[in-house]
């Protein structure tokens, strides 16, 4: 018997640019956090709270709804990844407003 099943949401642009934002804001973090370590302040410091924000909530709430899903092994449907998919989405955004003010 057939069963049609939604494997993903969006089209594959979206969610390689949210996978590489993700993995970009971890490393422009570290590279932040090694340069303040070092008394260079690369961002102004409201840029930063907000840079820092934004990791809190978004990056913190991926994480939160992703990793859980690691450990059951059945099939992943729509309502179970799609909080994680939209944290997901806001981090780019939020990433991208952050280069765009970082060049400006």
């Amino acid at each position: 018997m057939f069963q049609a099943q939604v494997h993903l949401l969006g089209n594959p642009l979206v969610w390689w640019s949210g996978t590489a934002a993700l993995f970009f804001y971890t490393a422009l973090l570290t590279f932040y956090l090694l340069r303040r370590r070092r008394n260079f302040m690369d961002v102004k410091p409201e840029a930063w709270r907000r840079f820092v924000a934004i990791g809190e909530v978004l990056l913190t709430g991926y994480l939160f709804h992703y990793i859980p899903f690691f450990f059951v092994s059945r099939t992943m449907f729509l309502h179970h990844y799609l909080p994680a998919f939209v944290f997901k989405v806001l981090l780019t955004a939020g990433l991208i407003d952050h280069c765009h003010e970082q060049i400006r």
